[in-house]
């Protein structure tokens, strides 16, 4: 999980230790440790705060969600751009219309705002937008948003499609250039024709890898490559992605 984490470019958190309850002091401090060391190995950074927690007991958890909280507020990052927002779930609700969920990647979104469903390249206008129980007339990126739309039906949105702003201009594709990282820890080399599974965005869609000048891509190695997919997708350059056996 932290190799993937360390993959999707996550560089703050809180290192939580759990069941404090049942640890003396020198074993807590010892786990504390080993999740800082693991942590400066991927480049991940050691100064994360360290939190002893037990669901048991209760205790640490308030001191967690600070904790979290202060990330959080540290990282709030603005709402300037074109809006990006790959979605996990639509439905039609009686009010609202259609309904779609995910979390922002990207920019900022307001309501009357013109969006691209995508890859599918339908136009629709959001209607409504609320995070957390909260109506809001502007989301920035890092929350989590439901937004109504006008102008499409339910079986025009799905889960794995994205709303973007028209302004990104993002054409869907088969094929997609990247530069692939594969991971020390992985049982064996990547072959050229190798099927995958991509993840990106809240898309999971079958790939081949295709390195270029080479035909194999060793644990530990980088390589640039295309990445010739089972169906299109559009994704805005430099997205962070996993590809899984």
């Amino acid at each position: 999980h932290a190799e993937v984490a360390a993959l999707l470019g996550v560089r703050r958190g809180v290192v939580a230790v759990a069941r404090r309850d049942l640890a003396d002091a020198e074993r807590a401090l010892a786990a504390a440790e080993g999740a800082r060391a693991l942590l400066a190995r991927l480049g991940l950074g050691a100064d994360w705060p360290v939190v002893g927690t037990s669901a048991a007991t209760g205790e640490g958890v308030a001191e967690l969600a600070a904790a979290l909280g202060g990330v959080a507020r540290e990282e709030a990052p603005g709402g300037d751009g074109e809006a990006w927002l790959p979605l996990d779930r639509a439905f039609a609700l009686a009010g609202a219309g259609v309904v779609a969920t995910g979390a922002l990647r990207r920019g900022g979104l307001s309501v009357g705002d013109a969006v691209e469903v995508l890859p599918r390249g339908l136009r629709a206008s959001v209607r409504s937008i609320h995070s957390h129980g909260r109506s809001l007339d502007r989301v920035g990126p890092g929350r989590r948003v439901a937004v109504a739309l006008r102008g499409v039906e339910r079986r025009d949105v799905a889960p794995g499609d994205a709303l973007a702003a028209p302004g990104l201009a993002l054409a869907a594709s088969a094929l997609l250039d990247a530069r692939v990282a594969v991971l020390p820890s992985a049982p064996r080399a990547l072959a050229r024709g190798e099927p995958l599974r991509l993840l990106i965005g809240t898309r999971e869609v079958g790939a081949r890898l295709r390195p270029l000048g080479r035909d194999r891509v060793e644990p530990g190695e980088e390589a640039v490559a295309q990445l010739a997919l089972d169906a299109p997708v559009a994704v805005p350059a430099r997205e962070r992605f996993v590809l899984r056996l």
